[in-house]
């Protein structure tokens, strides 16, 4: 066969990397036709180039042996001559392994590092092959050994020397221009070259096309593509509201086990659920889409197999809300997970011994394998569907606390961060994430994420106040912060954003209220807040009361019992409070 390799053009590289992920299944070499496939995949694709990346060839990767390797690329390599005239690279940092592929017609070599043994670039140069150059580990004694690859490498080192001394000529400090050059030659161990450059490139082309043109589309493979990643998850779920798309959250009767998009809404994937199978809950959706809907639980558990609900997988739809439209007391449905067990395996039993239930069902039976119990308070309801999901998808925790806001000068995130001329403010946040790390001096700090009602930001705690706050800083719990900003002098260039101070918005909302003053505009708000004010207290109450025939400024002479469920009350009849 003829392989041409054209050397003066772009051309399009497809990149297959031989790595036992890729190549072993369950322990065997048996993986070759899933690999052919691929091949067959990109040849369609109109590649003009096969890269075949070796396991020593990639960054950190666990060493190999030589007959390793041969053993893994040669029958990939054999195979694809046997099936399709195009030309084949390789990434190997093994002479040994290049010498034997180079039988088959390779017709680059990507790692001049293997180059190792120089009379290989003899045989290679009578192969017609072609190497990338990416290495630099030889040393200038080993160059002078063999004449192509001294001219090769002293012409890449003198280059080096030259943008050094360049640097140097420009003001740059000698010390400096050499330790950044210092980092150029270990980089180059493992550097791309061209021809992953150009593959990579079109790669960003095409996905950047598809994020702008078709977002949902895009968004909803890339969600799929990391279904079970809820940390990637919830990164993508922030776009989708970004980009103001309309998501239908977890739904037994409308989602399906894949993240999908249709009639411009984003159906959130079942099997994104954590502890629901993919395999379970697609066979649920695929009976759903048999016999329709489902109508209640009792029908629920009369139609879908008794081995795709198992108790994990009831918890995790039960706690993300995928039951909401059959039965929305999720704490009651989640208590009575055991009774559906039950329910179904009895249900399936009747089916495989031919036997009706005639009471299968029945409301009256709904009701007694569902407990009856108050739902979860909303905090806890919330938490249970980060537990679920990874994220709050259908409220925010924060919208419990907005009516103490204004009490506590609560500014959002973004817009502090944007205002130049906000120096300090206080926001409320929940945090999603804590990450703790340690300094080179060894002392503790943190990195938080965190969600306002407006975006999803980090922020770095230090030592002193991760320390005074550790007991509240809990995945899911909201949170006051007071933060200060300090701006660089140097051209108003470097922002840094400080932590000072972390409270509990929970603690805060729960505190008793020491002292209230009522700003009131007639008697007949004075008549009013007087209704809520009967029983005595701790709080102190101070009134102004100014209108056309009178200005009193006066506290009662007993403090009262009064909470801010009160307060928010009296505000909705517009009559002020501030708090203090």
């Amino acid at each position: 066969m003829n392989y041409k390799l054209n050397t003066t053009s772009c051309q399009i590289m497809g990149v297959l990397n031989i790595t036992p992920d890729s190549f072993y299944d369950g322990g065997k070499y048996n993986n070759i036709k899933k690999i052919m496939l691929r091949v067959k995949e990109m040849i369609e694709q109109g590649v003009d180039i096969i890269d075949i990346g070796a396991e020593s060839s990639r960054p950190g990767s666990k060493s190999i042996s030589t007959e390793e390797e041969i053993k893994r690329l040669l029958p990939v390599v054999s195979k694809i001559r046997e099936s399709y005239n195009i030309p084949l690279s390789i990434d190997s940092t093994k002479s040994e392994v290049i010498s034997k592929l180079i039988e088959y017609d390779i017709q680059i070599i990507n790692d001049i590092s293997a180059i190792s043994d120089f009379n290989l670039l003899n045989i290679i140069k009578n192969q017609n092959t072609y190497i990338c150059l990416m290495h630099m580990q030889h040393s200038p004694e080993n160059m002078q050994e063999n004449p192509t690859y001294d001219n090769v490498m002293n012409d890449i080192l003198l280059y080096l020397q030259d943008r050094q001394e360049y640097c140097i000529n420009n003001g740059i400090n000698k010390e400096v221009a050499a330790s950044i050059f210092l980092k150029i030659e270990p980089f180059a161990e493992y550097g791309f070259n061209k021809s992953h450059a150009a593959a990579y490139a079109i790669i960003s082309y095409q996905t950047a096309f598809l994020k702008t043109y078709y977002p949902k589309e895009f968004i909803a493979a890339s969600m799929t593509m990391d279904i079970s990643n809820q940390n990637k998850l919830s990164e993508f779920y922030e776009e989708l509201k970004r980009l103001n798309i309309e998501i239908i959250r977890p739904d037994i009767n409308e989602c399906f086990a894949d993240f999908k998009t249709e009639n411009d809404k984003f159906y959130y994937a079942l099997g994104g659920i954590k502890a629901v199978g993919y395999e379970a809950v697609s066979n649920i959706v695929e009976e759903r889409f048999k016999n329709g809907n489902f109508e209640s639980l009792t029908n629920f558990l009369n139609r879908v197999n008794p081995k795709d609900i198992n108790k994990l997988q009831l918890e995790g739809l039960v706690k993300a809300g995928a039951f909401d439209n059959l039965n929305s007391n999720r704490q009651s449905l989640f208590n009575s997970i055991p009774n559906f067990i039950t329910k179904s395996k009895k249900i399936f039993e009747n089916k495989a011994a031919n036997q009706i239930d005639l009471f299968g069902e029945n409301n009256n039976e709904e009701n007694e394998i569902i407990s009856n119990i108050k739902d979860w308070k909303f905090e806890d309801r919330l938490s249970k569907e980060f537990e679920a999901v990874g994220f709050f998808i259908s409220d925010h925790p924060l919208n419990q606390y907005k009516e103490i806001f204004d009490d506590y000068n609560i500014n959002d995130y973004q817009n502090f961060n944007n205002n130049s001329n906000l120096k300090d403010t206080n926001i409320a946040a929940t945090l999603l994430k804590i990450q703790e790390r340690k300094t080179a001096k060894g002392n503790s700090y943190a990195v938080l994420k965190l969600t306002d009602l407006s975006s999803v930001f980090e922020l770095f705690i230090f030592s002193d106040i991760l320390e005074l706050n550790r007991e509240i800083l809990k995945e899911g719990s909201s949170l006051i912060l007071t933060l200060i900003k300090s701006i660089s002098e140097e051209e108003n260039r470097f922002k840094r954003i400080n932590v000072q101070k972390i409270t509990s918005l929970s603690d805060l909302l729960n505190k008793p209220i020491e002292e209230v003053t009522f700003n009131l505009k007639s008697l007949k708000e004075l008549d009013e807040i007087s209704k809520f004010l009967p029983k005595n207290g701790d709080t102190l109450i101070k009134i102004k009361l100014s209108d056309e025939n009178n200005d009193f400024n006066f506290q009662l002479k007993n403090k009262r019992n009064i909470d801010r469920k009160t307060i928010n009350l009296l505000r909705n009849k517009e009559i002020s409070a501030i708090l203090s």
